[in-house]
């Protein structure tokens, strides 16, 4: 339920404010509720909005990596797809320990 309320309260805000960060947030809480799909239309959504946003850059990442982890290391368009999206969040801020260790973990 927790990620449900959520999602509530962030479509709430995304009717009033939308934003980069209520959209990422959004895509984070989808994410945790297995709707990838969504997921993945809401952190595209934050970046629409604010390429730089890469908070966004690194969930898109978590989500293809994940796609990629659950298709038995198959779906190599989707490993491929998170590395860029955490080289691009690199990129706009090189500060990101965590985002530094996924990408040498699964390159």
């Amino acid at each position: 339920p927790r990620f449900e309320e959520m999602l509530s309260t962030l479509d709430e805000l995304l009717k009033l404010d939308p934003s980069p960060v209520a959209h990422e947030r959004r895509g984070y809480a989808l994410f945790k509720l297995k709707r990838y799909d969504e997921s993945e239309t809401a952190f595209k959504a934050a970046l629409a909005m604010d390429e730089r946003h890469y908070p966004a850059h690194n969930g898109l990442g978590v989500l293809h990596i994940n796609a990629w982890l659950l298709s038995d290391r198959e779906k190599e368009d989707a490993h491929q797809a998170a590395l860029e999206s955490w080289r691009k969040s690199l990129r706009i801020d090189g500060n990101q320990p965590r985002i530094r260790e996924f990408v040498g973990m699964y390159q």
